[in-house]
């Protein structure tokens, strides 16, 4: 990704602030409608990392 630092090995939250960065940047270019298009996909996107990461830390309370 251009202007991105992807860890080696992200983790679901790392991915969501990654998504988040490019779904700001797609939105930003109104007058493509595929980019907006495409920003409201990612969108949802970045919504299911973020619950994925909120999951993931409850699991280990769950095991216990």
């Amino acid at each position: 990704m251009v202007g991105c630092d992807v860890p080696e090995d992200p983790e679901a939250g790392e991915l969501a602030e990654l998504v988040a960065e490019l779904v700001g940047r797609l939105r930003a270019d109104q007058l493509d409608e595929r980019s907006r298009s495409a920003a409201e996909a990612m969108a949802k996107v970045t919504e299911a990392l973020g619950a994925v990461s909120r999951l993931r830390g409850l699991l280990p309370a769950v095991l216990l």
